[in-house]
């Protein structure tokens, strides 16, 4: 994954980031969302580097894969049924920008 703002685990090993091709990157982002289909935090997480610090408005911040697989579970036991689908890609040398939608409910308890 490209080093980012809310992905200082990946900032902290730029030296080992591999550069990708347009259809590398493609092919990550249909990998990933097969992954969120499927809903397996395992598979998604591997994505990430073991020292990755992932921030994220849902779940809060996760440090390290362990960490960042148990983000993902929860997110899916509160948001079982969520769809996701991508309506727009833009890749730009070696910058990647998707919109997605999500539709679905929480089952967290407290919910209405």
């Amino acid at each position: 994954m490209r080093p980012g703002a809310n992905d200082t685990g990946c900032r902290e090993a730029a030296e080992h980031i591999v550069s990708m091709t347009r259809e590398e990157m493609l092919a990550l982002l249909e990998r990933r969302l097969s992954r969120w289909q499927n809903r397996d935090p395992e598979a998604l997480a591997a994505d990430y580097a073991e020292t990755a610090v992932l921030d994220s408005p849902m779940t809060g911040q996760a440090v390290g894969r362990d960490a960042i697989r148990r983000s993902y579970e929860a997110f899916f036991e509160a948001y079982g049924e969520l769809s996701l689908a991508y309506e727009h890609v833009l890749v730009d040398g070696d910058q990647m920008a998707r919109l997605s939608t999500s539709d679905g409910s929480t089952t967290s308890p407290g919910s209405s």
